[in-house]
């Protein structure tokens, strides 16, 4: 054999070698892919599955509490206050002479952002707020979070809602 013939015959194995190897890497990419939107999709049925359970919680109470039925209610427990909102003024213990009683309203807690207030009302957001940030964080572009709303939730105001998303996400 010439040197000519074994370096043809090392370059044939350099490239069967190769071939082989980058048939490995598809199949691993290809299962890992195929892990990854199996992770992604229990993920947004969990988010989801959460959302909804949230929304029928707030009907229940809704109904329970809103309806304004003759018997008055016991006052729902105060929520936990979170780290980032303000604390709430202690009602005054003594009150002036001859002033009346007065029921107070009940008021929402404080919202935290002018952004979250546009989207606390009865429509797909809170849903659609969780997949875009999710979407966001695993680095979908503007457009296919966009699309992904689009097609799967029913917005209001579907561009306010990613402006916020990704200032969020940092994008």
């Amino acid at each position: 054999m010439s040197v000519e013939d074994l370096a043809q015959q090392a370059a044939d194995s350099v490239r069967k070698v190769i071939a082989e190897a980058q048939k490995e890497a598809a199949k691993i990419v290809a299962a890992a892919e195929k892990e990854a939107e199996g992770i992604r999709a229990r993920a947004e049925a969990e988010a989801r599955d959460q959302v909804e359970g949230a929304r029928k919680a707030l009907e229940d109470l809704t109904a329970r509490f809103g309806s304004g039925s003759g018997a008055a209610p016991s006052p729902p427990p105060e929520p936990a206050p979170s780290p980032a909102s303000p604390p709430t003024p202690e009602p005054a213990e003594e009150k002036e002479e001859g002033a009346e009683d007065v029921a107070e309203a009940p008021t929402s807690p404080p919202v935290e952002d002018a952004a979250e207030a546009k989207f606390s009302s009865g429509d797909d957001s809170q849903a659609a707020r969780l997949v875009a940030m999710k979407m966001a964080l695993d680095g979908a572009t503007r457009d296919e979070i966009a699309a992904e709303l689009e097609s799967s939730y029913s917005l209001t105001d579907r561009d306010s809602l990613l402006d916020d998303v990704l200032a969020k996400a940092g994008k």
